[in-house]
């Protein structure tokens, strides 16, 4: 048979070994993992695990038919069950498919399900204060770790004590010439099966510990974290200061890696104790000078170890500091290119490295200092009490005696530098336990009381206040327990408002809340000015606020949809289902009345269509209308609806709510509800011309007081004259009035409004069925609620003449509907930003995500290439030569001291033998410094290397576009960025200077050894060739697996993320068994890699023991067979030797996998420096130098090239030579006169133009209208093409002359001022850090601007213990609103202002009042201001209509009004038929 094994460069020795051995396990059939035949028949019968690998696929060809588990709990101790694996991945590369997976015990449901029985019996039977985490892993694993303690206490025995006494019994054979062959060869057999047992007994201390204890407690207790995440009050957790996230991205993993090294704490424990017990047998007296060097550098090590734990801890929360703005960035990136804030944002991320990295070198500094004085403490106590031993007694300087206490005191050097470490990380993991057990322990929000299962309410709120902090402890009913803080989680903050009630100490609340919701059949409208509490008193039902008093009791049958929409990671299916069963006709009749069958039916892979994360890659009109079929799918009895109309336009929101709301009551025929499963809803809304379908309607108190001003039905309320809602309609008449043209006959904006007309258009609005003509809400269903608010009951026959009437309606707004929203593109261009790239998608990939790219086979040189060069090419052969000084010494020192022991009897002088020993001190205080000197030089290699690739990765995807963004998970970027780069500022830091370390190490024991007994160079050779062989076979399969691990780990940490989003959701919604199996699966798939990662590197350090046996086991032989050869003093020395080559060649078979591991790690870090990461047009060029500093060349004519006649390419200039000039210094723009020609915009050349061939001109300082359906183009032009998110196809734009294609990014982009539909909010400042992120304004600037948008002047006000960002996030997104725009007059680039539907989240005094402040704050900008509202844009100077692409309009709006025939009138007659009640 012949066998082709793939050969390893440069190491002959290791391909034959690996040749021979694969061709052996070829003859026994053990090529074939997946085969049951033959020789591996007594593989199986070796490992028992026969049927575990019966399933792996036969060299790579053939597909597996079922994936393979690992063996029981005893054969996988033993190891050998890996060897196939290992052959098989040193051919060929292994698919995660081959990865073994977890028996059905090993499943974190099964784990977990365990683990929750015996926390709640702690919970039940003690107090809270004496519940314990480890208490509970030792009830789930105490079997692993008694016995992995037992089994190194064991290895710490054998090491210490039987090694060194059966090394003297060797040297002192070796010099008796009464010893025989048999007898020497029994013992040098003794002496080898010792050492092997060690290398045995090592690997089966990690397994027990670090796989089969470590691995299923990340499966526990990362579940019960999820759990505990779903039901945890959020206020308990901000005032715990607990990040949840990091609770299983970091205690929860990091300490299951520290306990890879910590499991080795009973084994340094018993080898230090048997160490200190030998050398004070051997050496007596002079012992007790080595160990008070010992212990007092061990004493320094702990005061060591103790410094580095407060610099740990700094450098911890420096790196959440640095993870924060990396999320910031990653969460608001679309806004901050579009303001150009990315230089900003970089000098901040980059800040926060600098000094993150300068307690990385503290770290580095004192962890090397102290792994260094644990290398140097056996070669001081070994030099000193060698000469107290010359000096007091130097008749017992013999070979025996010194080389056994050198044996010993090398021995003690692993314990003395791990006592320490390993001491400080079962600190760190008590810590972590301690963390874990605190969150687990918080209170959980407990729900509000449930209403009768067959009461007539669905909601009863009565007599209640809620607040922020919990005031009253006793109140019942919902809301959280016991936490005087309170943090919304993302989702939630978004809804909420709580500014609706300031009380004395500043904190927010609702006061004296009455109100109730009937089970069946009840519709209910809140309505309020922004920041009434309207979002807040939705979320108080919820249990976001705390209940002071009165009392709340619910329904458990309620669906959700809040203001911000949530979206997981997911298909548009998951997301509809979230868990529920799949019935493809109500599927199909959910997704046609929320409006999605048609955006699907657009998508290749319709509803199975990836979304991106948080929804990216939906416009906010189908998030809104996804959060919609979502709900609607649940059959909830209530619907709990928070403003979400406000995403779409007047029309598609009329139909929205005839389809959804109506629909779901039972009184439009779009759901087909059967008359008994009518049900009811609350919501909020801003569209008040809807209120006269509702039963009952809530009016917030306008002063912002959190009280209910009024309620009732809509035909009481607007019969109060001067009330509450009779102002807010009457505010929104004269809205209306104001927009009217004055040659149309309308009121003008300085005219009063005539109370009579006023009267007649409210009673008209108090008719629905006189309304309903021409609403585009039908008068089918007008009559419908009609019907039913009056009587209570609708007669069978009106409700089957309704929904006949109503059919053919239907068809009729489906075909309407489909032309509003959908275009020939995929998606609707509510935010055409995400379109072009991600309809490239749809036709590559079928998905919105890219999926992650995972490398094959071995690490790229390139990597390795890019650390080197990042740490700076100069330093690397300093390293080398740092090494070679410091262990050419070592080697020195001991040779010297073996000549003088071997002629230390002949010496009578006492001068000569302290000559000697001075001689010796020196040569071995010399390597002490030269090792030092080595480690302090590699870690300013890697902190430096560290530093680098984190900012060059940073510039990188800082330069990528924001389609690169919405198609990458920003969890993947997180892990990249947490994870991956702390395994390279610390495992690969620590591996790069071990690696140097013990390699050079290695070498000089080898040259000793082979120096003295030239007839053990075979046998090194041999071992070594064999150690080379494993490393590599087990890295070229372990770095696969450790691929497949990191990748593995993003999803974990998105799911938490997710969870902790839709907390909310998930606790009203009853959705936590969807989110607890997605993370079992996440999870599940996780500790699989890991687990065999983790048993492939102890497989190499069962094969080390192998390899070791072999060394050991020739060296004994040799010098014991030739032993009158050698001299006992030099034998002495080579047998010390040959004992410490497998020692630390084990050592390092430990490091090494782990360092291949963390190159993995660099790996994907570096991809974000690759071309995987597209790139946006250059940031800064030269020609942009000339127009900020007043000599502006004209590059309008586009300069021609004299030797290719094309037009000339721009040059690059350098960024800070352009960001040093002040914008408001720059000299371009000068007037803001835009001129659109002939733009073409094509995402991809077989997609339809977005922009097809647009014309026009706005002058300087003029204010512009763009309207236009969903999808006619409008966010395209106004914000895709001028700032140039994606690059015009044809045609140009210019601004004041200049061509923005022949401009650099920064300069064009800062240049112009937008304010997004999705206001940005930076989550982890305050107000003022949301104001003013870059410190660039003075406090009374900021004043100014809140003053000119109505935020209130109290929220400026400094706050304790960072309440200010907890204010922050409880903005509402009205306020957020509010809050850009403050932020916008404050930016002094205002020749251009872009305003992308920015009051589509505000009632319409709100709206009103933000004109007012564009008109005044903008008077000398010009303005394109996007709009569904027309009352929005009815001051602008010029009107542009879009359609499909084309621009279809273009003139003052009373000259587009006064043609009946215009698209524009048409738009406004629509609007006003749909709000005809006003």
């Amino acid at each position: 048979m012949r066998v082709v094994v793939r050969q390893l460069p440069g190491a002959a020795g290791a391909a034959l070994i690996g040749n021979g051995l694969a061709a052996a396990v070829a003859v026994f059939g053990l090529d074939d993992p997946g085969s049951a035949a033959g020789g591996f028949k007594t593989m199986a019968a070796v490992s028992g695990s026969a049927a575990q690998l019966a399933d792996l696929e036969s060299g790579g060809d053939k597909k597996k038919q079922q994936r393979s588990h690992r063996p029981g709990k005893w054969v996988d101790l033993s190891l050998a069950w890996v060897l196939p694996w290992v052959l098989k991945g040193y051919r060929t590369p292994l698919d995660e498919e081959e990865v073994p997976m977890h028996n059905r015990r090993e499943e974190a449901d099964f784990l977990t399900a365990r683990a929750e029985e015996l926390w709640a019996e702690q919970l039940e039977k003690l107090p809270r204060e004496k519940t314990s985490l480890v208490r509970l892993m030792l009830s789930l694993q105490g079997f692993e770790f008694y016995m992995g303690l037992l089994l190194s206490v064991l290895q710490g025995v054998l090491f210490s004590v039987a090694r060194p006494l059966l090394l003297r019994k060797i040297i002192n054979m070796v010099s008796d010439p009464a010893t025989t062959d048999a007898l020497g060869v029994a013992v040098a057999i003794c002496f080898a099966i010792v050492i092997m047992l060690e290398g045995f007994l090592q690997a089966q201390v990690k397994q027990l510990l670090s796989c089969q204890l470590g691995i299923r407690y990340i499966a526990w207790m990362s579940s019960l974290v999820h759990r505990k995440s779903t039901t945890v009050s959020t206020a308990a957790v901000s005032k715990a200061g607990l990040q949840e996230q990091s609770l299983i991205g970091s205690d929860v993993t990091r300490m299951v890696e520290d306990w890879r090294w910590m499991c080795m704490l009973p084994y340094v424990f018993t080898a230090l104790i048997g160490g200190v017990v030998i050398l004070a047998y051997v050496l007596r007296r002079a012992s007790i000078v080595g160990f008070v060097i010992m212990f007092s550098i061990a004493f320094a090590n702990f005061r060591i170890t103790k410094l580095v734990k407060r610099v740990e801890e700094k450098d911890f929360a420096l790196g959440d500091q640095r993870i924060s703005i990396l999320r910031e960035i990653l969460d608001g990136v679309k806004a901050i290119k579009m303001m150009a804030w990315e230089i900003p944002f970089q000098k901040l991320i980059t800040k926060a490295r600098t000094d993150e990295t300068w307690y990385i070198k503290r770290f580095r500094t004192l962890t090397v200092t102290s792994i260094n004085l644990g290398r140097a403490s056996p070669i001081l106590a070994a030099c000193f009490s060698i000469l107290t031993l010359a000096v007091t007694d130097p008749d017992s300087l013999n070979a025996a005696t010194i080389f056994v206490a050198i044996s010993s005191f090398q021995g003690l050097r692993l314990p003395l530098i791990a006592v320490p470490q390993q001491t400080t990380m079962l600190a760190n993991s008590l810590v972590s336990f301690g963390r874990l057990r605190k969150y687990l322990l918080l209170d959980d929000a407990p729900p509000a009381d449930a209403l009768p299962e067959n009461s007539p309410l669905a909601v009863e709120v009565s007599g209640a206040s809620f607040s922020w902090s919990r005031r009253n402890p006793a109140a019942t009913g919902s809301p959280p327990s016991a936490s005087p803080e309170s943090e919304t989680t993302e989702a939630q903050k978004a809804t909420v408002e709580p500014v609706a009630s300031m009380s004395q100490t500043g904190e927010f609340g609702l006061h004296d809340i009455d109100f109730s919701v009937r089970s069946r059949d009840h519709l209910v409208a809140i309505v309020g000015k922004v920041g009434s509490g309207k979002s807040s008193l939705l979320s108080s039902i919820l249990g976001s606020m705390f209940l002071d008093e009165g009392s709340v009791r619910l329904t458990n049958k309620i669906a959700y949809i809040p203001q911000k929409p949530f979206i997981m990671s997911g298909t548009a299916r998951e997301n509809v289902l979230m868990g529920h069963p799949f019935e493809e006709e109500k599927f199909n009749r959910i997704l046609h009345a929320s409006a999605l069958d048609v955006d699907l039916a657009h998508m290749p892979d319709g509803a199975e269509t990836e979304i991106g994360e948080r929804g990216q890659t939906f416009s906010g009109g189908q998030a809104a209308r996804l959060s919609i079929a979502r709900a609607l799918y649940h059959d909830a009895e209530l619907l709990l609806m928070d403003d979400i109309l406000a995403a779409v336009d007047p029309e598609v929101a009329n139909n929205l709510f005839r389809r959804t709301v109506l629909g779901f009551m039972g009184r439009s025929s779009s759901l087909r509800v059967e008359r008994g499963g009518r049900r009811s809803v609350l919501m909020t809304l801003n569209q008040l011309h809807l209120l006269q379908y509702f039963d009952h309607i809530i009016v917030m108190d306008d002063a912002c007081t959190g009280r209910i001003a009024e309620q009732g039905a809509y035909a009481e309320l607007m019969s109060r004259h001067g009330g509450p809602l009779w102002r807010m309609m009457h505010g929104e008449v004269k809205v209306k009035a104001d927009d009217a043209p004055a040659d149309a006959g309308s009121v003008t904006e300085d005219e009063e409004v005539d109370e009579d007309d006023v009267k007649a258009g409210l009673e008209e609005a108090n008719n629905p069925a006189t309304s309903a003509k021409g609403d585009p809400i039908s008068a089918t269903d007008a009559a419908g609620a009609t019907a039913t608010t009056a009587g209570g009951a609708i007669s069978e026959e009106a409700a089957l003449k309704v929904e006949e009437e109503a059919e053919e309606e239907e068809d009729m707004d489906d075909a309407k509907m489909g032309v509003e929203m959908h275009e020939p593109r995929l998606m609707s261009s509510e935010m055409e930003s995400v379109q072009g790239t991600k309809e490239s998608d749809f036709v590559r990939h079928h998905v919105l995500v890219d999926k992650e790219k995972g490398e094959k086979g071995a690490v790229s040189s390139r990597i390795l290439q890019e650390y080197l060069t990042a740490m700076g090419r100069g330093r690397l052969p300093f390293s080398f030569l740092f090494a070679l000084v410091a262990y050419a010494f070592m080697g020195a020192s001991d040779m010297y001291l073996a000549s003088w022991t071997s002629k230390a009897a002949s010496i009578e002088d006492q001068s000569e033998h302290l000559h000697h020993a001075a001689i010796y001190i020196a040569l071995g205080v010399c390597n002490v410094i030269g090792i030092e000197i080595l480690s302090l030089h590699n870690t300013g290699s890697s902190v430096a290397a560290s530093k680098n690739v984190h900012g060059g990765c940073i510039d990188h995807i800082l330069h990528a576009p924001i389609t690169w963004y919405e198609k990458t998970p920003s969890g993947r970027i997180v892990s990249r960025f947490s994870g991956d780069l702390s395994m390279v500022d610390r495992q690969l830091a620590f591996i790069f200077d071990d690696v140097f370390q013990f390699v050079f190490l290695l070498l000089s024991l080898a040259v000793v050894v082979c120096y003295i007994v030239p007839e053990l160079v075979p046998v090194i050779f041999v071992g070594l060739a064999l150690f080379i062989w494993q490393v590599v076979a087990v890295d070229r399969t372990n770095r696969e697996v450790k691929r497949y691990s990191n990748q593995s780990l993003s999803p974990i940490l998105t799911n938490i993320s997710e969870t902790i989003d839709a907390r909310e959701l998930i606790r009203c919604m009853q959705l936590e068994n969807f989110f607890k199996l997605r993370h079992y699966s996440h999870v599940d798939r996780y500790t699989t890699n890991l687990y065999f990662s983790y048993t492939l590197v102890n497989f190499s350090t069962l094969v080390s023991g192998i390899v070791s046996f072999m060394l050991s086991l020739g060296a004994a032989m040799v010098v014991m067979l030739r032993r009158e050869k050698y001299d006992p003093a030099l034998v002495g020395l080579a047998v010390s030797y040959s004992l410490l080559l497998p020692y630390f060649l084990a050592i390092l078979s430990n490091a090494l996998p782990i360092g291949f591991a963390a190159l993995t790690s660099l790996e994907r870090i570096v991809e974000l420096k690759s071309d995987q990461v597209s790139q946006e047009p250059a940031w800064y060029l030269e020609a942009d130098m000339e127009l900020v500093d007043g000599h502006a060349k004209s590059w309008a004519a586009n300069e021609l090239d004299p030797e290719t006649g094309e037009p000339s390419a721009p040059r690059l200039i350098d960024a800070e030579v352009l960001g040093s000039v002040p914008v408001a210094e720059r000299a371009w723009p000068t007037h803001g006169r835009l001129d659109f020609e002939r733009v073409v915009l094509q995402y991809r050349p077989d997609l339809p133009p977005a922009l097809k061939d647009v014309t026009f001109s706005i002058e300087g300082g003029q204010k512009v209208g763009v309207v236009g359906r969903s999808g006619s183009g409008k966010s395209t032009l106004a914000t895709i093409a001028l700032f140039r998110v994606h690059e015009l196809t044809s045609g140009r734009i210019m601004l004041d002359g200049q061509d923005i294609s022949r401009i650099g990014l920064q300069l064009l982009r800062s240049s112009l001022t937008i304010i997004p539909q999705q206001p940005l909010l930076l989550k982890s400042r305050g107000l003022r850090g949301n104001l003013d992120p870059f410190d660039e304004h003075s406090d009374s600037d900021l004043l100014a601007a809140m003053d000119r948008v109505g935020l209130s002047r109290d929220l400026l006000k400094p706050k304790a213990n960072g309440e200010d960002a907890e204010e922050a996030l409880a903005l509402s997104i009205g306020e957020r609103q509010l809050l850009s725009l403050a932020r916008a007059i404050l930016r002094k680039s205002l020749k251009v202002v872009v305003l992308d539907e920015p009051t589509s989240s505000l009632d319409m005094r709100s709206d009103e009042q933000i004109q007012k402040v564009v008109q005044t704050a903008f008077a000398q900008s010009t303005v394109m201001m996007i709009a569904h509202r027309i009352n929005t844009i009815r001051h602008c100077e010029r009107i542009l209509v879009m359609d499909d692409g084309n621009m279809v309009e273009f003139d003052h709006p009373d000259t587009l009004l006064a043609d009946p025939n215009s698209t524009f009138s048409s738009m406004v007659a629509a609007t006003e038929a749909s709000e005809n009640a006003l």
